[in-house]
């Protein structure tokens, strides 16, 4: 991701992207530890893997690059390739890989610890409330109405955190935050299994990649599967439907192990759960943050691409800022690509649908 910012952004602005990632992980890190949550936190390396020769002389020409920048980032990655690039990573015909810092954790039982300490600062939670529509416009006295499943509120300011479906309260996110059916698997091994310390992104090329996260029980959560279905784009693009699974992704991850991972051959490995999810892309690959261009008072922070996790607590604390000190987008020191605007919601470019097209055209 930071390679492909670079080119198309320039280093500086890559670099900024970089670090805050970097510190969104610290953050969290010491919110976890000082709040004493229990959310199943682990520090660890993340180690991504390039399968495809092309692709990996692509992504190690741009950290090249950003080596010869003296980027800060560059200073917590390690990179390999050739024949030490199986052998380091532990993935089967691997042609490179980078490692860098990194954590995973158990989102849900994160998010349900700062409820907890939300409601004990006298929040007003209310639950399964669908929200409806968002006026056009304020009223006279400067509010906005929503309208909910449960009444109608009215709010001086907004915060817009519905993700993938942000287009259906926001009309000029349409086609530029879109819904994207996705699919995850959670593998078991019978007895003991191989030590899996580390995070993996396995990449297939440019458009096919699955992510791996070991569990402490020894279980290992998979995702991905694009060379299941990606083909069918009407099943995952603009989708909303996560009451079945995408078709033919239901084996996709039956000896997933022992295909890729070396020493994992006969370990029993197989697929427990597959279950689908909706996830938001953005036509830009950057998500929005901030006010909404001509409306006043209405904040949002949506469409992270599938990467939400290394951005999403310190986008959510500068958004915090800007609802409740009036802090400006710039002092919150958010990364500047990130900022919501006039010219990203009226461009044309749709990142997403170009890398399909991408990918038909090696199919003809």
């Amino acid at each position: 991701m930071t390679s492909y910012l670079a080119s198309k952004f320039g280093i500086k602005a890559a670099t900024e992207v970089a670090d805050f990632e970097l510190a969104n992980l610290s953050a969290l890190q010491e919110y976890v530890r000082t709040a004493e949550v229990d959310c199943d936190f682990h520090l660890t390396r993340a180690v991504d893997v390039q399968l495809n020769s092309k692709l990996n002389a692509s992504l190690k020409n741009g950290y090249e690059k950003l080596l010869q920048a003296g980027a800060e980032v560059t200073k917590n990655v390690f990179y390999v390739d050739g024949k030490e690039a199986e052998i380091i990573s532990g993935i089967k015909n691997a042609k490179g890989a980078f490692t860098y810092t990194a954590g995973h954790l158990w989102p849900y039982k994160l998010i349900h610890h700062m409820f907890s300490e939300a409601l004990e600062k006298g929040v007003n939670l209310q639950t399964n409330t669908r929200v409806i529509s968002i006026s056009s416009e304020r009223d006279n006295q400067g509010h906005w109405s929503v309208t909910t499943d449960r009444g109608v509120v009215r709010a001086e300011r907004i915060i817009m955190a519905a993700n993938a479906y942000t287009a259906a309260l926001l009309s000029e996110f349409k086609d530029k935050i879109i819904p994207y059916r996705a699919i995850c698997s959670r593998i078991t091994t019978p007895g003991r299994s191989p030590l899996l310390p580390n995070t993996y992104a396995l990449r297939f090329n440019e458009w096919d990649f699955d992510y791996l996260i070991p569990r402490t029980d020894g279980s290992i959560i998979v995702g991905g599967a694009r060379q299941a279905y990606y083909s069918r784009h009407k099943e995952w693009y603009n989708n909303v439907n996560d009451g079945e699974l995408v078709r033919d992704t239901t084996h996709y991850f039956d000896g997933y192990m022992q295909r890729h991972f070396r020493g994992w051959e006969s370990s029993g490995a197989k697929t427990d759960q597959v279950w689908t999810g909706i996830i938001a892309y953005s036509s830009d690959k950057l998500p929005h943050v901030g006010e909404v261009p001509d409306r006043k008072g209405v904040f949002i922070m949506g469409g992270f691409s599938g990467h939400g996790m290394p951005q999403i607590f310190l986008v959510a604390e500068g958004v915090a800022r800007m609802v409740a000190k009036d802090v400006s987008y710039e002092d919150t020191k958010l990364p500047r690509l990130f900022k919501t605007s006039i010219e990203r919601l009226s461009s044309k470019e749709n990142s997403v649908l170009d890398l399909y097209d991408r990918f038909l055209k090696t199919k003809l």
